[in-house]
């Protein structure tokens, strides 16, 4: 297979040149600009060569002239200086490597300027990535993987964005099976998983796990991206080391266990993320009217702002096709504001080319206002074939009308979702239900269609969950030198799970791009690096 993108690959490996040389020749350049500003662009040669003659022992001053000259095209005038440099510093491994450059860009073979770069500088890291860039123009690309991978090995920063210069260049299976080492893989997967596809990041995890023990991040952080990416079937399959055959259970409808910050069991169960502590508390109190357990989740608002919240959500596989119900039991206390508080069900859909790019579901219950009583709620909807899974969630969309400050309690409990195998059951109505437009929703997603197989028991369980991921609601994610917390970090996107992302009752929501949007929210590491 051809491992280079050729549309891109000149422009890439002359970016790649630059990123190389940049730690060598900083110097050079410093001083370059700084004579050039003394002495006009035609004056700024001679000013160095002047630079060179007052310190004509000290060959580092006729390399960076050297380097300079390369620089501007003055190729013969450059490959003199490289040889004066050799005759004062004959371990010069950077002048041999101007000499390979010169003569690659004659045509000519590189290979006796390269061996003996490698001989004096096989241990430097600017070495090897400059050499790597070289056999990369000359086309010999399992060479150049050989030295990329030894450079990344070697650098202590800057590594994701030699990882995007890479991927400019070589297609990614040629990046991670030729380049990428076991050495720089965790941080080449926290990479791939902010800037790739779920098919590059899967290939990474996959590596990772089977290289040993993986980092106690890393499963969580890839069932995370899955979930953002709309593939709650695979991501329910890593949690419970079991393939999805059928459907899964709400995990602690009920809220009696205890509910973190975060996920809980490994990203599914729900999650609690308040983009605004300010006006909007979230907990789980003990209740002594819930209908059934201890415990209930409560929301209160303040009555002084108009929030537009998403913050308790959970993810859940579903059957594409299918017809499920959700049903609950919620109660208001003094609830102002024309838009009340609603439990929702949005389908999850995926990025552009993926076989859950069509999914559009969004149903939604009536907005709860003034005082009720605890009472039951229910959804009714069918699953479009293009979803995989669904996310609940607990949605106040921001309103515009007068009386638009929201105050007082909603509460929730008994949260279930049910198969419906012939119509609906007989007992509550079913909220309303619609299909958002197509371009409410933003999401990436690289995947097919897992197999499954209708009619067998549930593949997982709140015990299942439990005894695998225990109650550990964050898990810690190191980016460079720092660790995460994914729980709150959920790329502070969790939070984008919703907050205006599950519309506004079927109109038009909020896209935080490319990060899963309506569909999904977000963990993304840590940002960029």
């Amino acid at each position: 297979m051809e491992p280079v993108r050729d549309a891109a690959k000149r422009a890439a490996i002359s970016l790649l040149a630059v990123f190389a040389a940049v730690t060598v020749v900083v110097s050079g350049a410093e001083l370059a600009a700084q004579l050039r500003s003394r002495s006009g662009d035609s004056g700024r040669l001679e000013a160095l060569r002047a630079a060179a003659r007052t310190a004509p022992l000290d060959w580092e001053n006729t390399f960076k002239l050297a380097e300079v000259s390369r620089t501007l095209r003055r190729s013969q005038e450059a490959e003199s200086l490289y040889l004066e440099t050799l005759s004062r510093n004959p371990a010069c491994a950077f002048c041999y490597l101007g000499l390979a450059e010169l003569a690659a860009d004659r045509g000519e073979d590189p290979s006796k300027y390269l061996n003996r770069a490698f001989q004096y500088g096989r241990s430097n890291t600017d070495v090897r990535l400059r050499a790597a860039v070289l056999l990369a123009r000359t086309d010999r690309h399992q060479e150049a993987a050989a030295e990329f991978g030894a450079a990344l090995a070697g650098r202590r920063s800057d590594r994701h964005e030699l990882f995007a210069l890479l991927h400019r260049i070589y297609i990614d299976d040629f990046v991670i099976n030729e380049v990428i080492t076991d050495s720089v893989l965790e941080e080449y997967f926290t990479f791939a998983r902010r800037n790739l596809g779920v098919a590059t990041t899967r290939i990474a995890w996959k590596r990772i796990v089977a290289g040993g023990e993986p980092a106690d991040y890393v499963t969580p952080a890839f069932v995370d991206l899955l979930l953002r990416r709309g593939l709650a079937q695979e991501a329910w399959e890593i949690v419970t080391d079991r393939r999805f055959v059928s459907d899964a259970s709400v995990l602690n409808g009920d809220f009696e266990e205890a509910v973190p910050v975060g996920a809980m069991y490994g990203g599914f169960g729900w999650r609690i993320f308040n983009k605004h502590p300010d006006s909007v508390r979230v907990d789980v109190p003990l209740c002594r009217d819930c209908t059934e357990g201890a415990r209930a989740l409560r929301i209160v608002f303040d009555g002084e702002h108009n929030p537009d919240f998403a913050g308790v959500t959970q993810y859940l596989p579903v059957q594409p096709g299918g017809r499920y119900r959700v049903d609950a039991y919620v109660k208001a206390v003094e609830i102002t504001s024309a838009g009340g508080p609603v439990l929702a069900v949005q389908g999850l859909r995926g990025e552009a080319g993926a076989v859950n790019e069509r999914c559009r579901l969004y149903a939604a219950t009536n907005p709860v206002r003034g005082t009720e009583y605890w009472h039951p709620v229910a959804l009714e909807f069918a699953v479009p074939e293009a979803c995989l899974g669904i996310r609940i969630a607990v949605l106040r969309h921001e309103v515009k009308s007068l009386n638009r400050f929201i105050g007082g309690e909603f509460w929730l409990d008994e949260v279930k979702l049910t198969r419906l195998t012939d119509g609906s059951e007989n007992g509550v109505e079913p909220g309303p239900g619609r299909s958002l437009p197509s371009d409410a929703f933003e999401q990436s997603t690289e995947q097919t269609a897992l197999p499954f197989a209708a009619g067998v028991p549930s593949a997982g369980s709140l015990d299942l969950l439990s005894r695998r991921f225990g109650e550990a609601g964050a898990w810690a994610e190191p980016s460079d030198d720092r660790a995460r917390a994914v729980s709150g970090e959920l790329d502070g996107r969790v939070a984008d799970q919703g907050d205006g992302t599950l519309e506004r009752a079927g109109q038009t929501g909020r896209a935080f791009g490319g990060r899963v949007g309506v569909a999904g929210d977000s963990v993304g590491e840590p940002g960029a690096q």
